[in-house]
């Protein structure tokens, strides 16, 4: 039984808290700044180094990926120096992934900062004051390296011109390519040697599941009963499953053959490094882990899109976009809409609701369809549908990311999609 005093403990936690932000709120630039400025300068020397500073902090998986690859891309020939603020939350095995091709220094924050940044600057204030503090070490330093502020730019949703220069420059320089450290992978390697022996030399296709709130669904979700018939066809195959991302209360999907991160006595991060890297295709929704699998050129099948400006990026990859229906009559969007504007722009739960249309997750039977292409493109066979994809090329907006990729709609998709 609760006693009065632990009950009365309770109450005081959330005034006190509250207390605390009050007080430090009006502190919070310069103590951000000081922290920051502290770690500049234990990095003066690979600063006073580089040719080009980019001062990142990961405020999403993908990030960790795109970020600095495209930092890379746009600055061949130079002394690249990524200043990753790390708040315990970064994949250091996946940015070292990069090590070959420039320089990176890790800037460690205490606890402390990162209650500056959550709790009462916010992602935008806080970077704002680290450029600022950055601004002023490079002067009274002296060091020469030009800074890159942001790689992505936050203009129009459809025309995403930095991910068409990213797909560009990925075909370009495919030598700037970042490489799994061996070490890492060694390391997981002698993982499945201890605790898995039998797996040490099985194929496995990566499923990574997303779930943003697990109060409520988001529209980028992609749901695990989506995948049942995908991993049927898989371990039909002879082939394993790993199962990543956000994978709370999958446990009943379990069995033979499909695996996730309890099963590995191995760090979360290592795992990801691994399955991304190594699997020989991975499948999920548009999100971090196809612009990891990007990045190193791995074979990817976006399922559940409902970015309808939005693919995958490589050739060896393919997307289904979710099915739009009108909501009270449950009729099916046509192509001819659903490709143009404004439904092509939508990126939000309330504009979809707004317009009257509901969102739908791929079926089973329509994400195992498109794992069998999957399997057939890595074996050389091309469906030959080159009418529809022209059909739906036509309609897309010629800025946007789906009209410049070499990825296109699974063949499913496009067969089952509404036409007129």
């Amino acid at each position: 039984m609760r006693t009065i005093g632990e009950a009365g403990r309770r109450t005081m936690r959330i005034p006190v808290r509250g207390m605390v932000v009050r007080l430090l709120r009006p502190l919070a630039t310069p103590l951000i700044a000081a922290e920051y400025l502290r770690l500049l300068f234990r990095n003066r020397r690979a600063i006073a180094a580089a040719d080009v500073v980019f001062p990142v902090w990961f405020w999403s998986f993908g990030h960790h990926a795109t970020d600095p690859h495209l930092a890379l891309l746009k600055n061949p020939g130079k002394k690249v120096l990524l200043l990753v603020s790390d708040y315990g939350d970064t994949n250091r095995h996946l940015v070292n992934s990069f090590a070959p091709h420039l320089s990176i220094a890790y800037m460690r924050h205490s606890r402390f900062a990162r209650f500056l940044w959550t709790d009462l600057a916010g992602t935008v204030r806080t970077g704002s004051i680290k450029r600022g503090t950055l601004s002023f070490f490079l002067r009274i330093t002296g060091a020469r390296a030009s800074v890159i502020d942001e790689i992505f730019e936050r203009g129009p949703r459809v025309s995403g011109l930095y991910l068409v220069d990213y797909m560009r420059l990925l075909k370009e320089r495919p030598d700037l390519r970042p490489v799994p450290p061996a070490e890492s992978i060694n390391q997981f390697r002698a993982v499945l040697q201890t605790g898995h022996a039998d797996l040490a030399n099985s194929w496995f296709v990566g499923i990574y599941l997303r779930k943003k709130y697990s109060a409520r669904d988001d529209i980028r979700d992609a749901p695990m009963h989506s995948f049942t018939e995908a991993i049927a066809e898989i371990t039909a195959r002879g082939g394993k499953v790993f199962l990543g991302g956000d994978t709370d209360g999958i446990s009943s999907f379990a069995g033979d053959g499909v695996y996730t991160y309890s099963d590995f006595d191995a760090p979360r991060d290592l795992a990801d490094l691994y399955f991304l890297t190594q699997s020989r295709f991975v499948i999920g929704g548009h999100s971090g882990p196809l612009a990891v699998a990007t990045a190193f050129d791995r074979p990817f099948l976006v399922t559940n899109c409902a970015f309808y400006y939005l693919s995958g990026y490589l050739a060896t990859q393919r997307v289904i976009y979710k099915e739009l229906r009108r909501s009270e009559t449950r009729e099916p969007i046509p192509a001819d809409e659903l490709f143009r504007e404004p439904i092509v722009s939508f990126s939000e739960q309330a504009e979809f609701d707004a317009a009257g249309l509901t969102v739908v997750a791929n079926s089973p039977g329509d994400v195992r369809a498109a794992t069998v292409e999957m399997f057939e493109l890595l074996d050389g066979h091309i469906a030959a549908d080159t009418d529809l994809v022209d059909r739906y090329r036509s309609l897309l907006p010629r800025d946007s990311v789906a009209y410049n990729s070499d990825c296109r709609p699974a063949a499913v998709y496009l067969q089952n999609l509404k036409w007129q």
